[in-house]
């Protein structure tokens, strides 16, 4: 229900039981949405989801990143950030922290070039660490890799 916010809200939660398990599967992303807030959430419960996924508006997406961080973080939860085809938002998606972002712009427009700027923005400001791989979900320091 893109753009529902509360509706949206309401209607991923019908698919949690009274018992906290997810009638689908054991691992989900629950998508927050223009006005929902972590206060919403909390008289749910998250036990089966394993993401809070941060769709929606630009503006809003971008303006409750960080709460939906801490948020996240709080929980013990992954954080993944939706429609980030842009240079800008691959660079806000990792100043915030986000564990994982998603975009079609990259093979729909054929914006390759956008994926190529941000790896060489990475590089020049992580420096010598490692680029995320499924083995070190953060950057590491290489340094540090035989420690």
């Amino acid at each position: 229900l893109l753009m529902a916010g509360h509706d949206s809200l309401e209607y991923s939660m019908g698919w949690v039981s009274s018992d906290g398990s997810v009638r689908t599967a054991n691992n989900l992303a629950l998508v927050v949405q223009d006005g929902v807030m972590p206060s919403d959430i909390d008289k749910w419960g998250l036990q089966r989801f394993s993401h809070i996924f941060i769709g929606s508006s630009v503006d809003w997406k971008w303006r409750t990143a960080k709460m939906w961080r801490e948020y996240a973080t709080s929980k013990g939860k992954e954080l993944h950030i939706g429609q980030v085809g842009k240079l800008e938002y691959l660079k806000a998606a990792y100043n915030w922290g986000a564990d994982s972002v998603d975009s079609t712009n990259f093979c729909r427009n054929e914006r390759w070039d956008i994926v190529d700027e941000y790896h060489q923005w990475e590089e020049k400001t992580l420096g010598n660490y490692l680029p995320f791989t499924s083995e070190n979900e953060k950057p590491v320091p290489l340094a540090k890799m035989g420690e």
